[in-house]
């Protein structure tokens, strides 16, 4: 399996992340990487969190 991790600068200081994962093995269910999504959300959290903090 190959995870392939794509970041791209957008607007606002902002990165767009995208994940693709390839050749996931016969007996994996691809909903098992849905979490990424999750991790990637928590950590946008953070990082605006801290983005913020260091500005006030």
């Amino acid at each position: 399996m190959m995870m392939e991790v794509l970041l791209e600068e957008v607007e606002h200081e902002s990165t767009k992340v995208t994940v693709a994962f390839k050749n996931i093995p016969i007996g994996v269910d691809p909903k098992d990487n849905e979490t990424t999504d999750k991790s990637l959300e928590k950590l946008a959290r953070y990082m605006e969190n801290k983005r913020i903090s260091e500005h006030k």
